[in-house]
């Protein structure tokens, strides 16, 4: 019996150190990668899920109009292919981190069309409205809350009174999500698409080698040699380009290094930057683009510098851009309609330029109640039939800014539009892009060895191979979205 209790004791000792090692290590030290599993390529199938891509080759198939004005549904190009209707849904993701959205379902309608050089799809989801991101208005109690002047921006999430009863809606943009597997690496995502590479509340070490808890969720593979590709579009300010953002996630260097990205691990980056080190996890620098319309001042003849719009639309309903964004080109060349703020005294009143640089040519008087925040939820800020004055001349939040040619990053091509009660996206992309970081799917078909080859090559002889694919949705959200995973998009070569 004293030789068991010794035994024991012996043992809970090593679990004790092992455990401490476990968890405790120098910035410096080595973490054990895990050793990548053989890859499984066996086809996967996702019954009732399947998006069939027809090709326009065909006689009476013609290739999809491609026009941000075009209304695609109706185009005869779309008519003879197949329709694919699923629902997309807000998951529980645990603790509080969809608040306010769980539950939500989408319905979706997807069509695909692939000629000789490109593939498109036209995706349909029900939402009713254009969602606007954080607008400013003028607070008129400002002065009383302690804010100089009472420009304030709508928040990006929904706000909750003390019982918890949400006050006010989210004013965020809508955005859309896709990802697909590149060259079959992904092992996770050929069953579990999205989720595969989703990691909510993992933990993981700080640059100081202490365990920490992770409050939220992010997107990374589980070995070195997995990418996904990852097309994100932001469906008002990227739809006034015609360009969605081209990314990609990756393994960013492993279990030891989560926190390099920012605390936790986010192995999401846009195409075009890569590791400065083969298997490194300090990246190159993307292209800058113009960021949130806002800037620091101090009022006239104070010493704190507070918040206001950097650049100012004189009369949003005459704007292209409306309410939802300014584009960038107005603050590079004279726009009569888009002002410089230069100055701002303690009444909140805006001494305006038209150049950056130039005279004060416009005053901006807040005294009406067209600067007054609009209606409780994004998709019906200003209404000029419900709410003829408050919010009518609420400033857009951000840019509209193109995105960087040449880079990768500009591969997707996209244009958006909300009509019926739905919103209507097409999405073209070439079949092969000129990806040589393997940051893109190859829809030209990837084959490894051991690989079977599709049952049916194309008139002209390439092999196309199915791709396992999953969407989010976010709806007036920040990162909260509706998730439909295990998609498969098959093309149809005869």
């Amino acid at each position: 019996m004293k030789k068991q209790k010794h035994t024991l004791i012996i043992l809970s000792l090593f679990i004790a150190v092992a455990m401490m090692f476990g968890y405790c290590k120098k910035p410096d030290q080595e973490v054990a990668q895990p050793t990548p599993t053989p890859v499984n390529n066996t086809p996967v199938t996702y019954p009732g899920n399947q998006l069939t891509a027809i090709y326009t080759g065909q006689t009476g198939i013609s290739t999809p109009s491609f026009a941000i004005t075009s209304d695609w549904t109706t185009d005869v190009q779309w008519k003879n292919a197949p329709e694919l209707s699923c629902a997309a849904v807000v998951p529980y993701t645990g603790q509080t981190l969809f608040q306010g959205y769980i539950g939500k379902t989408y319905d979706v309608t997807m069509k695909a069309m692939y000629d000789s050089t490109y593939i498109y799809f036209l995706l349909q989801y029900s939402d009713l409205k254009q969602s606007m991101a954080t607008p400013w208005y003028f607070d008129t109690t400002g002065t009383a809350i302690g804010k100089p002047t009472g420009w304030v921006k709508e928040a990006s999430s929904i706000s909750y009174d003390a019982n918890g009863v949400m006050s006010r809606s989210a004013f965020q943009e809508d955005k859309l999500g896709v990802l697909w597997n590149i060259n079959n690496s992904c092992e996770a995502f050929k069953t579990q698409t999205c989720y595969g590479s989703c990691h909510i509340f993992q933990p993981y070490y700080n640059r100081a080698g202490q365990p920490k808890a992770n409050t939220s969720g992010n997107h990374y593979t589980t070995y070195a040699n997995e990418k996904i590709d990852m097309w994100h579009f932001r469906l008002t300010k990227d739809a006034a380009y015609g360009k969605g953002s081209d990314e990609y996630q990756d393994f960013v260097g492993g279990a030891g290094n989560w926190d390099t990205t920012g605390g936790s691990a986010n192995g999401r980056h846009v195409d075009g930057i890569s590791p400065t080190t083969a298997g490194g996890t300090t990246y190159s620098t993307a292209t800058a683009v113009q960021g949130a319309n806002s800037q620091n001042l101090k009022p006239i003849g104070k010493s704190t510098a507070i918040a206001v719009p950097m650049w100012y639309i004189l009369d949003p309903s005459t704007y292209v851009g409306g309410q939802f964004y300014i584009d960038v080109k107005d603050t590079m060349t004279a726009n009569a309609n888009v002002v410089c703020v230069q100055y701002v005294d303690t009444m909140g009143n805006l001494y305006c330029a038209k150049t950056r640089s130039g005279s004060v040519s416009d005053t901006i008087r807040p005294n009406s109640a067209n600067y007054l925040r609009g209606a409780m939820t994004s998709e019906n800020y200003y209404n000029v039939e419900t709410t003829p004055t408050e919010g009518k001349y609420c400033q857009p939040a951000s840019f509209a800014t193109p995105v960087a040619t040449g880079t990768g990053r500009d591969d997707v091509d996209m244009s958006s539009r909300w009509v019926g009660g739905k919103c209507i996206i097409q999405i073209r992309r070439k079949l092969t892009t000129n990806d040589m970081m393997k940051q893109d799917v190859d829809f030209k078909g990837y084959h490894p060895a051991g690989d079977p080859l599709p049952t049916t090559p194309s008139s002209s002889g390439v092999w196309f191979q199915d791709q396992p694919f999953g969407i989010g949705i976010f709806n007036n959200a920040n990162y909260q979205h509706a998730i439909k995973p295990n998609l498969l998009l098959h093309f149809k070569t005869n």
